[in-house]
């Protein structure tokens, strides 16, 4: 997450009393930065998931 924050230069820190860092960027590096490598990661653990429950099955 911090290299793809540095890469786009998306600012990343921790706000007093926060345990989960803030992301300050643009909606653009959101939109077509961010959210495609979150989808990425949340399409490889649903795959993982669904082959674990047809193996249950």
């Amino acid at each position: 997450m911090a290299e793809l924050c540095e890469r786009y230069g998306a600012g990343l820190h921790r706000k007093p009393r926060q345990r989960l860092p803030t992301i300050t960027a643009t909606r653009a590096f959101v939109d077509d930065a961010l959210h495609p490598v979150i989808q990425a990661m949340l399409d490889v653990v649903m795959a993982a998931r669904h082959e674990e429950a047809r193996r249950l099955i």
